[in-house]
């Protein structure tokens, strides 16, 4: 879980990824907090490799974000 925008995050997890560890990525999205960056980027890579990622939004609840079917992105 982060807020981060940092990229490397993506490679840090293509490399588990690719050695068969399940990842699940949960981004608290910045903008919505009132940072100038947005995790677009970061949620794009982590669609490339296949990394089911929720997005978690200012004053949404936690519980329904993270709740099943509530990713988005699925699973390949």
């Amino acid at each position: 879980m982060t807020a981060s925008t940092d990229e490397t995050i993506v490679q840090a997890l293509l490399g588990l990824v690719a050695r068969g560890v399940k990842v699940v990525a949960v981004i608290v999205e910045p903008s919505t907090f009132g940072a100038a960056e947005s995790s677009i980027l970061l949620v794009s890579g982590l669609a490339a490799i296949g990394v089911p990622t929720y997005l978690v939004k200012r004053g949404e609840d936690i519980g329904r974000a993270l709740a099943y079917g509530g990713g988005v992105l699925s699973r390949r």
